[in-house]
């Protein structure tokens, strides 16, 4: 598998364990707002896993990159401490979102980085935009919940 290859798996897998964390949270709380915050994450989760996909099956094969760049890509700067617990604390599991959120984006904006095409890159650019929306999202309950985005760490 290209190098490529290899960040867009790893893009759909951060997808993924976002989708996991937001499934489990939204079974258990009570929180009217975070279920509506937690579904609309879901949403865009699910739409970008899609269009991931698509994008692996029609377009992967043939995307032209800066090889120097993906090679200098590090994967490890994308990891974030994730000790959900179910009973977590309500702030610190918006926190925890917005770290989560943050980490999409800034991977979007990086493989923008990386290919060459600005059809191809244009994929991604949405994609980061998308991320910026949900950074929204979650800042603004923060907000609503009277705690400051300044609080996570």
């Amino acid at each position: 598998m290209s190098d490529f290859l290899k960040l867009i798996e790893t893009a759909k897998q951060l997808e993924e364990q976002n989708a996991e964390v937001y499934e489990i949270y939204s079974e258990i709380t009570d929180h009217f707002g975070l279920m509506q915050l937690l579904r609309a994450l879901r949403t865009g989760i699910d739409t970008h896993t899609k269009t991931l996909g698509r994008f692996l099956d029609h377009r992967a094969g043939h995307v032209e990159v800066d090889e120097a760049r993906i090679k200098a890509f590090d994967l490890s700067e994308y990891e974030v401490e994730r000790s959900f617990d179910a009973a977590m604390e309500y702030s610190d599991f918006l926190c925890m979102i917005l770290q989560l959120e943050e980490r999409l984006q800034s991977f979007y904006e990086n493989i923008v980085s990386v290919v060459l095409s600005t059809e191809h890159r244009d994929v991604f650019r949405r994609l980061a935009a998308d991320q910026e929306k949900h950074l929204w999202l979650a800042r603004s309950r923060l907000e609503l919940e009277n705690f400051t985005v300044d609080g996570c760490s």
